[in-house]
């Protein structure tokens, strides 16, 4: 604990950061050096440290930038705190009427406008309002309950009067951060129950370390925890009950949504010289509790689109890197997912909060690449298939996956595979005998095909077998193998490996639901099995590929440690609501009920679809919350697609302004801050070619440039439109989000749907393909637009 010789944490507020962000670069170069020198020694005579005449709150105190510029700080004898930066005036006006003080029943540090006396009093005495209620969850909340998620003792009366959205709306953004986003979701319709269950979770826990690099040991500032001394970082502590100074409760976890303990200048260019985005640095309790605790096996954590679960895994994942490092252990960890876009994404943000030596202990590569790479270095010249792609053989001819399952049934030629087409084939392969690894006849007979449409008689499953049997030998005349015999055979070679010690001591997994089951039996032949082994990410709601895996049948065992994320961080709510619907809502014409889903328009309701948990039991989607509100999507179906060109060309050059053009360098001229930045804007087709038209008619018709999004790394700096297919937009997000094109025959092709086995597996084609749209609507921060022919 404290001491005579303590030095007192620099504390930096999610407030301050946005505000230095905001000043002008020549007034951020010296924000960064009044920092340097107020880490030295905050109370030195340069400082100029002054308490906020006529503040409400007399730990309120004002720090000189320069003549003109001014830094609010808090300081309660125990910790400095820097909350905001402005010119003088406006800086002791954003002050004065602020509170900053722990609150004791949750541990957090809070800092809110404070209520008049006669704005409590008007409060109190409004009268009940009736029109826009907001959902039950939120008005069965007692005054007390209030207080546990977080609302301050003056609000608290009035918060539980509340009724209509416009009243609650009026008083949120009042309120301390942690308290406004538990009444948010209560208000949106999230379980009361579970809101307080979160809430009273995280009100107990803490950081072992704290900081950008978690350096800094709780213990100096105030956390108490048994195994503080012998296992600090493996292990979450508990804050101190009751916690009454800054210094008792930075570490607890409500704290740390707003607040980070600042180390040294390293700590602070990383800070101020990177964009401000805000994963970065501030976690919700309900995404750190995931980041910092200890598993005992593997750990599953699933959740709708935006609700942070790849900013888990990528501080997940840095978290167990820097663990590496402390014990010098020369082992790694694999940061993996299913393609090369994300694999590049991923790599780029573990950039901005990872050091270079945790970098250097995190490789990022997705599997199907690692795969093609251990195998080369194991000697094997086999080439890897994959679908719709051709691929020269040895005979001269170029074939592709398709042309060989063709090739094998026509080579076996029996009457009982008659209506059997190649697609059926390849789903049988990769959904029923590679999964089961059925490897004979004898096998294939007894095999277990629970959601298969086709139903098959004896004589037929022995003709499919031989079919099967000369498909795998045509690959090996060919020396190829397709992405499952190559994951099969990487896992069979890494189990037979009599390496003592593994390369790698961990393995991050996102966007989990498209990997396949011999995926992840390499992935569980990767690490032995010990604590915090394999951490997996997913949401069945984006499986875009034709992928179920029941984990537990991969010798992945995630009982009891399996869990879900509810608050989504990116969308707006009504961006969010209207993405669910595309689950919830179904007509006998998929565009139609894609349509009537995003606009929201009444039409016949089928239940809530149940989203498998990637173990064998389901999980109803549509349980997260947004904490954004913003303009509802905009749904609009053409006569023509010259019609959609121009509706799309118009909204962008409004949204734009002709006159808004990105120079060269990146920067830009423009009339008015009002205006959009082209580079924030993406359209999204479902194929190639329809990129390849909508780039050549916007680069032709409008003057912002366009920019088509391949495998590599966004530059972000470039100029241009973005432009990208469905699957290549997986990951990343974008304010505004226009979908082109959504019409039958595209969405899903018309290719797809003609090749569909049965009617179970056009169902699975339809589903996915909701997926996709899914994915596409939840890249949208703002705004979102629908569009496609009628």
């Amino acid at each position: 604990m404290a001491n005579a010789t303590y030095k007192p944490e620099v504390v930096f507020g999610k407030q301050f950061l946005a505000s230095c962000f905001a000043l002008p670069k020549t007034i951020q170069h010296k924000v960064s050096n009044f920092i340097t020198k107020f880490q030295r020694n905050p109370q030195s005579t340069g400082i100029n440290l002054e308490r906020v005449k006529n503040s409400i709150d007399k730990k309120m105190y004002s720090a000189r930038i320069d003549q003109k510029y001014r830094i609010i700080v808090a300081y309660d004898g125990s910790e400095y705190l820097l909350l905001y930066a402005d010119k003088h005036d406006d800086a002791y006006t954003w002050a004065v009427n602020k509170r900053i003080e722990v609150n004791p029943r949750n541990n957090s540090i809070q800092l809110f406008d404070e209520i008049t006396e006669h704005e409590r009093d008007e409060a109190l005495h409004e009268p009940a309002a009736h029109d826009g209620l907001v959902a039950n969850d939120y008005l069965s909340l007692t005054e007390d309950e209030m207080r546990e998620l977080g609302v301050p003792d003056s609000y608290a009366p009035i918060m539980i009067r509340q009724r209509t959205w416009d009243h609650l709306n009026h008083w949120l953004g009042r309120l301390p951060e942690d308290a406004r986003v538990y009444l948010q979701l209560a208000a949106e319709g999230q379980s009361k129950t579970e809101v307080l269950k979160m809430a009273r979770e995280s009100s107990q826990l803490a950081s072992p370390l704290l900081g950008l690099e978690q350096t800094v040991s709780s213990s100096h500032v105030g956390a108490m925890s048994s195994h503080a001394e012998s296992d600090e970082q493996s292990e979450t502590s508990s804050v101190k009950p009751h916690a009454t100074s800054f210094r008792e409760a930075l570490s607890s976890y409500n704290t740390q949504q707003s607040f980070v303990v600042v180390q040294g200048e390293s700590d602070l260019q990383r800070l101020l010289d990177a964009p401000l985005e805000q994963w970065r640095v501030f976690l919700h309790s309900s995404q750190r509790m995931y980041v910092e605790r200890n598993y005992h096996g593997p750990f599953r954590l699933t959740g709708g689109a935006g609700t942070g679960k790849t900013v888990v895994a990528m501080h997940r994942a840095k978290r167990l890197a820097a663990l590496l490092l402390n014990s010098k252990s020369r082992q790694k960890v694999l940061f993996t997912t299913y393609s090369s876009n994300l694999a590049t994404d991923i790599q780029a943000n573990l950039k901005l909060i990872c050091t270079n030596d945790e970098l250097d202990k995190i490789d990022v590569i997705n599997l199907d690449k690692f795969v093609y790479r251990f195998l080369r270095d194991k000697g094997y010249g086999y080439k890897i298939w994959y679908e719709d792609t051709g691929y020269p053989c040895p005979d001269g001819q170029m074939r592709n996956i398709d042309m060989v399952w063709k090739e094998a049934i026509r080579d076996v030629g029996t009457d009982s595979l008659s209506g059997l087409t190649a697609e059926f084939f390849k789903s049988e392969w990769e959904q029923v005998i590679v999964p089961q690894q059925v490897t004979s006849a004898a096998d294939y007979l007894h095999v277990v095909r629970r959601g298969r449409g086709t139903r098959l008689g004896r004589d037929q499953k022995i003709a499919i077998w031989k079919v099967v049997d000369r498909y795998q030998h045509l690959m090996k005349e060919y020396q190829a193998c397709d992405i499952d015999m190559a994951m099969s055979m990487t896992a069979n070679l890494l189990n037979e490996s009599n390496r003592s010690t593994k390369r790698y001591a961990h393995v991050v997994v996102d966007e989990g639901q498209d990997f396949s089951t011999p995926a992840y039996r390499v992935l569980r032949s990767l690490v032995d099995a010990h604590d915090n082994d394999i951490f997996i990410v997913g949401d069945a709601q984006q499986r875009i590929y034709r992928r179920t895996v029941v984990l537990s049948k991969c010798g992945i065992n995630i009982s009891g440690r399996a869990r879900r994320l509810r608050i989504n961080y990116r969308t707006t709510e009504e961006i969010r609501a209207a993405a669910d619907r595309i689950f919830e809502i179904d007509t006998d014409d998929f565009i139609d009920s894609v349509f009537a889903a995003a606009s929201g328009t009444d039409t016949k309701e089928t239940q809530p679809v149940l989203c498998d948990d990637l173990d064998g039991s389901t999980e109803q989607a549509g349980d997260s919350r947004s904490l954004f509100s913003g303009p509802v999507p905009t749904v609009r179906r053409f006569a023509t697609t010259e019609d959609e060109i121009t509706f799309v060309e118009q909204w962008i050059a409004g949204k734009c302004g002709l006159n808004k053009i990105a120079n060269n360098d990146g920067g830009e001229s423009t009339p008015s801050e009002a205006y959009a930045d082209a580079r924030n804007i993406c359209i999204v087709a479902r194929t190639g070619p329809r990129v390849e038209h909508w780039a050549s008619t916007l680069d032709r018709d409008l003057p912002y440039g366009v920019y088509q999004l391949s495998r590599e790394e966004e530059d972000r700096q470039r100029r241009g439109i973005r432009i990208a297919t469905m699957h290549r937009v997986k990951g990343l997000e974008f304010d505004y989000v226009i979908i082109v094109d959504v019409e039958k025959g595209a969405c899903p092709p018309e290719r797809a749907v003609e090749s569909a086995p049965d009617k179970l597996a056009l169902a699975e084609l339809y589903k996915r393909e909701r997926s996709l749209i899914y994915v596409a609507l939840t890249r949208a921060r703002k705004e979102v637009l629908l569009l496609g022919r009628s």
